[in-house]
């Protein structure tokens, strides 16, 4: 059994820049209480409540990406309204 990979980067960016930068250290801890390692149950069982921890953190995920494009949107707003 394998653990999951520690130190992973994700980033994501815009014309500005970047806006969203994190090792993604959640995610680890979400596979890590997903996936049971201490509980004694059936491998099927192991995968589908691991899944359904990476599921509910993917919304979560999704959300905070989602509100840093719509900040990173008002910021070049912004700075457009400032040119002109």
């Amino acid at each position: 059994m394998t653990g999951p990979v520690s130190g992973s980067v994700f980033v994501l960016t815009c014309p500005a820049g970047p806006i969203f930068k994190t090792q993604e250290l959640d995610l680890e801890e979400t596979v890590i209480e997903g996936w049971g390692v201490n509980e004694n149950i059936e491998m099927v069982d192991r995968v589908a409540h691991c899944a359904n921890k990476l599921q509910g953190w993917g919304k979560r995920k999704k959300v905070k990406v989602k509100e840093k494009i719509d900040e990173c949107a008002r910021e070049m707003e912004a700075l457009r309204d400032k040119r002109h």
